[in-house]
């Protein structure tokens, strides 16, 4: 058989998801692996699975060899090309000559970390595979953890090897392998092409081995990915998914994946293109194993809405983590090799290291929780600048080094060194652990740590008004706390600065000092003198009976806007209009001179204005309308109806407007404003009448219903459009008679009809 030599060209076929559940399905209803069946009544399907894949190649003639035996050589070429591995390596074996058709995938397998031959310097190639060490070898690539202790999943169990038993358990209960009717396995037997077709296929499930990016939908079994630059999204996976060690260094993206088992990390790098080599973007798993079978560097991103339970890391790696709370990866375990590595960043919820040797950091962001269990003897903790814990537990003497934050430590065996100061420290009864330089029992770590601080969340500002404020300390021990306020705009001050106000009274708008006598205990000093709305930072340090000097901490506040609220010029100013149905409606506008409430109620004209009490509680007897809005600063604001009642037609109406500041509990003065309702009634002549008639003159004698300015005219009889226009002020319906007294009404109006007389008084 010829696997081929480097650079090979291997037939890649796609397969889709629906021929890999088919597959996969009708492996488990096939018999299990019996001897005497012939390869072709039930392994046949896989093995042209293999072929369509571009796994396995039969001879010139096409024969695939199902019942023939397959040896260590040709098995680890069907698994080089299965999981994508091509990097050749050394040949350390001494019966593998260069020349042989099996030297590279030899070499390749050495590399890749799951072959390691029969002795440090044979690989005996041609030696027929046995049943348990195919699952052996496979296992190394499916990252199986094996166990020990008897088998009792085969009636033949006594008979496995205990370098095997474990994988063959795990194979077992993955449905890998299934065994013989009779109940055995038979670990020694032969392994056939057929039955290698059959596990290998099961082993794999639906193989993703071209870059881009893939989307199966739902997927019974296994999913293998082989090849970098995979995007994996929308997937729902029954079985496990495997990143396996055939992508080298390369990069991997899962999104919007669902895996019912777990996920298996055992190839990929430390970063491709300045981003982390396996990004999980809303997976959810049961699982997730980080486990490199070559023993490179790996980083495995978490975010969105990540859900995995349990994660273990089995080699040195970077995990970051940057879901939010309830979400990402849940726990992580640091189970590897002595000497590991396991670095951690963002907000990662619960970390246990189980490892002896090695060494665990926190670089970055927030951890919930972490533990150094006892089993991991001589490792060590570090938490960088930029890192804080919330809880440590060390259950065994650990370095712990840094200059990061811990809120809590509970120091539970003897030996541990911290380096950081905890906010609180529990040491158990019995014992003694080094804290922040100074040797600690219980008794000692329940008090002060020897060197000062301000206890978290201190300095801070109460009782803040808009020219004073209460600035609040509390310490970790007794000491000479220095303090100074200084403007925002001018930043937050130092040690030295503290130490000596007197040089820097330009910057320091008001410092003190103040003796500490009690630890976690409350201490106050009023400020005064502040500007209203102002931004100002107040600094602190403590400084010890001996000397020593706590970090400077500093905290923020602003002072308030305590203004009375009032009405900027021109303000307010009202408005009459009407509306659909030609009722006279109020309007207003009014602009305050900060943000507040403004209240508004109308009365009747001499009412006695309403207080502010009255206003703010809506209890204004007898209004005609009433209303309540916010108001912003220096912004024009209207009131599109102040009355809800109806107004009366020239009628003095009181309208009156309160600001109130319900924060500083000030407010305005009550306006109050007279507006004045429009005339909407046209007017009508109660009677005319015509008196001293004489040759050239009459008197003419009027009465109208309001004062107004008439018009009259008098024209010759005989002149129509006049006559109707003063004896008939109705417009008939006649459209032509319409007009004529319209126009002669303009006429009347302009004095320039033909008139014999015209004014607007009452005589001729």
């Amino acid at each position: 058989m010829n696997y081929g030599k480097a650079g090979r060209v291997r037939t890649l076929a796609k397969r889709t998801a629906s021929l890999a559940l088919a597959l996969v399905l009708l492996c488990g209803l096939l018999p299990a692996l019996t001897p005497s069946a012939h390869a072709a009544s039930w392994t046949q399907p896989y093995l042209d699975q293999l072929v369509s894949l571009g796994i396995m190649q039969g001879d010139p003639s096409g024969d695939l060899g199902a019942d023939k035996n397959i040896t260590r050589a040709e098995f680890v070429a069907l698994v080089n090309r299965a999981y994508g591995y091509t990097d050749v390596a050394g040949n350390p074996y001494t019966d593998v000559p260069d020349y042989s058709w099996y030297a590279e995938d030899i070499s390749i397998a050495n590399g890749a970390g799951y072959f390691m031959g029969t002795s440090p310097t044979t690989a005996s190639p041609n030696r027929d595979l046995t049943r348990e060490e195919a699952i052996v070898l496979l296992g190394r690539n499916m990252r199986f953890q094996g166990g020990s202790g008897e088998s009792i999943t085969f009636a033949d169990g006594r008979d496995i090897s205990n370098w095997s038993r474990g994988m063959v358990e795990e194979a077992s209960s993955m449905d890998i392998i299934q065994g013989y009717p009779d109940g055995s396995f038979g670990p020694q037997d032969k392994i056939t092409r057929g039955q290698m077709a059959c596990i290998l296929v099961r082993a794999l499930g639906t193989l993703i081995q071209e870059p881009g990016e893939h989307s199966l939908g739902s997927v019974y079994g296994n999913v293998t990915i082989n090849t970098d630059g995979v995007k994996l999204r929308d997937t729902v996976i029954a079985g496990n998914l495997y990143l396996s060690g055939g992508l080298g260094l390369g990069a991997v993206e899962l999104e919007n994946v669902t895996v019912l088992g777990k996920i298996v990390v055992s190839g990929t790098g430390e970063a491709q293109e300045g981003q982390n080599s396996v990004v999980l973007r809303n997976v959810t798993a049961n699982g997730l194993e980080i486990d490199s079978l070559a023993g490179q560097f790996m980083a495995i991103h978490a975010e969105g809405l990540t859900n995995i339970a349990n994660t273990v890391v089995r080699t040195s790696a970077f995990v970051q983590d940057v879901t939010e709370d309830g979400w990402g990866l849940q726990h992580i375990e640091l189970d590897s090799e002595r000497g590991s590595q396991l670095s951690l960043a963002g907000n990662v919820k619960d970390v246990i290291n189980l490892t002896p040797g090695s060494a665990l950091a926190v670089s970055q962001g927030i951890v919930n929780k972490l533990t150094v269990d006892e089993n991991a003897i001589g490792s060590t903790l570090s938490i960088d600048n930029s890192a804080s814990v919330r809880e440590v537990n060390l259950d065994v003497g650990t370095p712990v080094t840094g200059t990061g934050s811990v809120a809590n430590m509970n120091v539970n065996a003897p030996g541990s060194s911290v380096s950081m100061l905890p906010d609180t420290v529990v040491v158990r009864p019995g014992i003694n652990a080094n804290i922040y330089g100074e040797n600690m029992d219980s008794t000692l770590a329940a008090e002060s740590s020897d060197d000062p601080r301000l206890l978290s969340g201190y300095p801070t500002a109460r009782n803040v008004a808009s020219t004073t404020a209460d600035v609040v300390f509390s310490t970790n021990k007794r000491g000479t706390l220095y303090w100074a306020v200084t403007a925002l705009s001018d930043g937050s001050v130092g040690e030295e600065e503290l130490m000596d106000a007197a040089n820097y009274a330009g910057k320091l708008l008001r410092s003190g000092t103040m003796n500490i006598t009690a630890s976690k205990t409350e201490v106050t000093t009023r400020i005064t003198g502040l500007t209203m709305d102002g931004s100002y930072y107040v600094s602190a340090m403590l400084v010890d009976n001996r000397g020593r000097r706590s970090p400077v901490k500093v905290a923020a506040f602003s002072t308030p806007d305590d203004t009375v609220p009032n009405f900027a010029t021109g303000y307010p100013t009202t408005l009459l209009t009407t509306d659909e149905e030609d009722e006279q409606v109020i309007q207003a506008l009014v602009m305050p001179t900060k943000d507040c409430k403004l209240y508004y109620a109308l009365l009747p004209k001499g009412s006695t204005a309403p207080t502010g009490a009255s206003l703010r509680a809506g209890a204004v007897t007898g209004n005609l309308g009433y209303g309540v809005m916010d108001v912003r600063k220096n912004t024009r604001h209207i009131i599109p109806r102040v009355n809800t009642a109806h107004l009366a037609e020239e009628t003095d109406y009181d309208l009156f407007l309160w600001l109130n500041d319900a924060d500083n509990g000030k407010s305005s003065a009550v306006r109050r404003l007279t507006v004045r309702t429009l005339d909407k009634t046209p007017p009508t002549i109660q009677h005319l009448t015509v008196t001293d008639v004489a040759a050239t003159s009459v008197t003419l004698t009027f009465a109208l219903d309001e004062p107004g300015t008439l018009y009259w005219a008098v024209v010759k009889r005989g002149m129509n459009f006049y006559d109707a226009a003063i004896t008939n002020p109705d417009p008939p319906e006649n459209p032509a008679a319409k007009i004529q007294i319209e126009s002669g009404m303009n006429s009347l109006k302009k004095g320039n009809a033909s008139v014999a007389r015209a004014g607007t008084d009452g005589r001729i």
